[in-house]
């Protein structure tokens, strides 16, 4: 009995929840540590920041650093309507606070990546539980926190951690309306959360604006039919709705508010006429970043 109970404790989701943080950790410290021994120079920089598999990093490193020093020396408000993307803005604040004493690599990042990492565990698991069962939730999240894509890409700068967060944040809203009877104050909830994840996906994500709302409309058909079926309707799950409905008609009104979280300051590029009054080996070396800079954008 002693060993049995144990090994439930062991198994507590909490328990977990702290394995995979410092699962998470420790990973993200191997790959800068490739990085700095140069273990892997084809793949990885010395900062950690990776080659292969995280291209769209080498532009948003420069930004981060930017607006951390924006943060450091003009203030809060000035950082907040700084024209950059919103990822770049979170990633920023633990960076922020040891750009003192380390330059930029992926362990400053670390504290908002591994925030993301847990947050799409939890999610995962939640919606696992609600849908299937507790074995089965646990397995799937154990499933995606060893995922090798999302695992490396989770230790990088970029902003699909966050993107697949709030979409997760979103669906498990629409699980829990169709799963019970909503009380209103669990209903105004979930409704605030909704919104929070319908702002974030359409920030940092805008192509995935109709996808979304084919979603929601799928899971109101759903909510429909149950409702029909069980001969009962939650007036809290239908103001739910209604609120999720409006603020769907309201979001892409807002859309000039959102711009400056979307912006994406592309490093200036030389002329020709600059780069022919070059050295050679000067003009060589533009010449091959503006290859780089062309294979990125298109």
């Amino acid at each position: 009995m002693r060993k049995g109970a144990g090994l439930q404790k062991l198994i507590q989701p909490r328990m977990l929840l702290v394995a995979a943080a410092i699962f998470h950790i420790l990973f993200t410290a191997t790959v800068f540590t490739v990085g700095r021994l140069q273990l892997a120079p084809a793949h990885v920089f010395p900062n950690g920041i990776g080659k292969s598999f995280a291209i769209d990093t080498l532009d948003y490193e420069g930004q981060c650093v930017e607006l951390a020093r924006i943060l450091k020396t003009e203030g809060l408000v000035a950082w907040a309507r700084w024209p950059t993307q919103l990822h770049l803005r979170f990633y920023s604040l633990p960076f922020a606070l040891v750009s003192r004493w380390m330059n930029f690599n992926i362990l400053t990042i670390e504290p908002v990546n591994l925030l993301y990492y847990l947050a799409i565990l939890v999610l995962v698991f939640k919606i696992g539980e609600r849908v299937f069962d507790s074995r089965s939730a646990l397995i799937a999240a154990g499933i995606v926190a060893i995922w090798p894509s999302l695992l490396l890409h989770s230790t990088q700068l970029l902003r699909d951690p966050l993107l697949i967060a709030a979409v997760l944040l979103f669906i498990w809203t629409l699980v829990e309306l169709l799963q019970e009877q909503l009380r209103p104050g669990r209903a105004l909830w979930l409704g605030v959360t909704s919104i929070i994840a319908i702002v974030l996906i359409r920030i940092v994500r805008q192509p995935l604006w109709y996808l979304i709302l084919a979603t929601a409309g799928v899971a109101i058909l759903l909510f429909a039919v149950g409702a029909w079926r069980q001969r009962r309707v939650s007036k809290s799950a239908i103001a739910f709705l209604l609120l999720l409905v409006a603020f769907f008609i309201v979001t892409p009104r807002l859309q000039p508010y959102f711009d400056n979280q979307q912006e994406l300051r592309a490093a200036r590029t030389l002329t020709h006429d600059e780069v022919q009054r070059m050295p050679l080996v000067a003009q060589i070396a533009a010449t091959r970043g503006g290859f780089n800079f062309y294979y990125y954008y298109y």
